[in-house]
């Protein structure tokens, strides 16, 4: 929960990084990507987790209401829902190549879990854990959905007609699922076949349509089943991001003119080919000129930044500072001692991640 806690600090610092003073007609932004530790990671490296559905069927409930009444039971579902989310988190986590994972069952495994039913049996997991040869094994072990289904009845502003004032009748309807899942991680390469963590998951998706005619508005509406494999692929998503590395979008500042070599480096960059960028800016660093010189040096550090070598970001960033006076690079440079703990942590976790 560090990672939380200083998620606060990491943005003011962003923040403060780029209201400096280099917002002249010369530089701009550009975005770029940038990956950072989970918010809820194991707690030791694993490459391997086994996928286990623990749910006890007699726990798991579906309710579908209709204007506030139980119409239907989905209970019987539960089973296919589990397994969805399986399939949505082994598409995340191994393509992103975080993890190798797997969906699996074993049948000494017992699949009586809810709520608030205790942790699988130490000496299960340790079995489990030497028959699937696996790192880590994550288990969904608890399940509960509603879906609400509500409609009513409007009617437009009376228009006359040569018949009399009619009114005329339009159909809204709104669908609502709220889905929870627990998930409990048990690691095999210490503590083996102790609960490492869980975390409970929320979702909530819902709907709306209109229509004429109740037939119309049930027609535009999604069926149960669609609206609760729905639900099931965002708490995967959701959980997914809390064990593995989460990827964002930030903003940079960077110089773009100054000369024609330096609109090439920055078109290049804007493609994705910050090798190439850096090539120009290492030349153009070397120049007489000095404000030719600071930009490029300038740029240099977001250059490095990009490519993961925040080593070198930080001596170029001193030389801003200490060389050419740039007082404003200060924040950027702690930006970047913080960037470089965050990658550390990222690449002791997932060793086998390509970036």
């Amino acid at each position: 929960m560090e990672i939380k806690s200083t998620v606060g600090v990491y943005r003011s610092l962003l923040f403060l990084g780029f209201i400096y003073g280099i917002v002249g007609c010369s530089s701009t932004k550009i975005a770029i990507n940038v990956v950072r530790p989970p918010e809820n990671p194991l707690s030791q490296r694993v490459e391997t987790i086994a996928l286990i559905n623990g749910v006890g069927v007699v726990n798991a409930k579906t309710n579908q209401y209709m204007n506030g009444r139980v119409v239907a039971q989905f209970n019987g579902s539960t089973d296919y829902l589990v397994k969805n989310t399986f399939t949505q988190m082994e598409s995340i986590l191994n393509n992103g190549q975080y993890f190798n994972v797997f969906d699996t069952t074993l049948r000494f495994l017992p699949k009586n879990g809810g709520f608030t039913s205790n942790a699988i049996p130490v000496v299960l997991i340790s079995r489990a854990c030497e028959v699937l040869e696996t790192d880590a094994i994550i288990a969904i072990e608890a399940y509960m959905a509603n879906i609400d289904t509500d409609s009513e009845v409007r009617y437009s502003s009376p228009v006359d007609r040569n018949y009399g004032t009619v009114q005329v009748p339009y159909f809204d309807g709104e669908q609502n699922v709220d889905m929870r899942m627990l998930f409990r991680a048990y690691l095999c390469s210490s503590n083996v076949g102790e609960m490492d963590a869980q975390a409970e998951v929320e979702t909530q998706v819902s709907m709306s349509a209109s229509g004429s005619s109740p037939y119309e508005v049930s027609s535009r509406m999604r069926g149960g089943g669609n609206i609760l494999i729905e639900a099931t692929r965002k708490i995967a998503i959701d959980y997914s991001l809390q064990i593995g590395p989460r990827r964002e979008t930030q903003s940079r500042r960077i110089y773009s003119k100054g000369n024609e070599q330096f609109v090439q480096a920055f078109e290049l960059a804007g493609y994705g080919n910050w090798e190439g960028a850096n090539d120009i800016w290492y030349l153009l660093a070397t120049s007489n000129n000095k404000s030719i010189a600071s930009k490029a040096t300038y740029n240099l550090i977001l250059g490095n930044e990009v490519l993961g070598n925040f080593s070198e970001a930080i001596q170029l960033a001193n030389i801003c500072i200490e060389k050419y006076e740039m007082k404003h690079v200060s924040s950027y440079k702690e930006v970047l001692k913080y960037r470089e703990a965050e990658m550390k942590e990222v690449y002791r976790l997932f060793p086998s991640l390509i970036l």
